[in-house]
């Protein structure tokens, strides 16, 4: 006492008996458990973390085992499509008024883990209100098979909930443009009892609601309180709405002559064969067909 500043540096040090401080003898001959809460700071896929304690007792060194722990990357992933594993339609056009799906792929949790408590787990997704509406229709799919408690299997790529399948496994809720879909306690109990991997997917429809070149869509999930953004998606909604405009002239004075717009500019003479023209030019963004003009 007092203890050193750097362990590191003291651990490597050659003790003088002499004249560095000994150990208490009155310390001697118990067992002690030392624990260092650890958290992980940085995850690569299939890195091992590897660590061995050294202790020295006077100037004795004892090493201990080497334990590790292979780290795994967990992440969530988004998704936007028109039916329920349908292509990816990430950076494509969604049409005003009509349905498509946001796809929500909950983070993989493996069976071997150090934490098999699992106490909340949801997804949050707060959505772009002036470009999409819920339509209230979800549902949520397993990526793995399940063994309940009574032996039953529920099979890889089983809609578990969601819109006319109340089996209490999940809720969905709605508040201030954003929807949260999140596990209940029965589904928790399952997952934390699981010794295999295990992950699931949501599916919610939307309406597209207004023209835009880029509508942008993340969730946030949350797994034991530790939250995790998911990828970005986008669509694009293109104008369909179809405009033209007309332009009427005399042949014989041509298209700028020809194009009268007020009483003074008025044809003075006119008679039965004079040639009318009518420029019908598209000014929309989508091709016109079968098109009537009255005049």
């Amino acid at each position: 006492d007092p203890q050193p500043t750097d362990l590191k540096a003291y651990a490597g040090k050659v003790l003088d008996v002499t004249k560095d401080p000994a150990i208490d003898q009155s310390l001697l001959g118990q067992d002690y458990t030392i624990v260092l809460p650890m958290t992980v700071k940085q995850v690569k896929d299939g890195y091992v973390v590897k660590n061995t304690a050294t202790q020295i007792t006077n100037d004795r060194k004892d090493v201990t085992n080497t334990v590790t722990n292979p780290l795994k990357v967990i992440n969530p992933k988004k998704d936007v499509t028109v039916k329920v594993n349908g292509e990816s339609a990430n950076g494509k056009s969604i049409y005003k008024d009509h349905q498509f799906l946001y796809r929500l792929d909950s983070s993989k949790i493996a069976g071997n883990r150090a934490y098999k408590q699992i106490k909340n787990w949801r997804i949050v997704d707060d959505y772009d209100e002036k470009f999409d509406k819920l339509t209230g229709q979800w549902a949520v799919y397993v990526n793995n098979d399940i063994k309940l408690a009574d032996g039953t299997v529920i099979s890889k790529g089983s809609r578990i909930d969601g819109s006319g399948v109340d089996a209490g496994y999940f809720t969905f809720t709605e508040a201030n443009g954003a929807f949260t879909v999140e596990a209940t306690q029965q589904f928790l109990d399952i997952a934390s009892a699981m010794d295999s991997d295990l992950s699931w997917t949501a599916y919610v429809q939307m309406t597209r609601l207004g023209v835009s070149d880029r509508v942008e869509n993340t969730f946030v999930e949350t797994m034991n309180d530790v939250e995790r953004e998911s990828n970005m998606v986008w669509t694009k909604t293109p104008d369909q709405t179809p405009a033209i405009k007309l332009i009427k002239y005399d042949a014989a004075s041509g298209l700028e002559a020809g194009d009268r717009n007020t009483p003074s500019e008025a044809l003075k003479s006119t008679k039965n064969g004079t040639k009318i023209v009518f420029r019908i030019i598209n000014t929309g963004k989508v091709n016109l067909t079968k098109i009537t003009l009255d005049d």
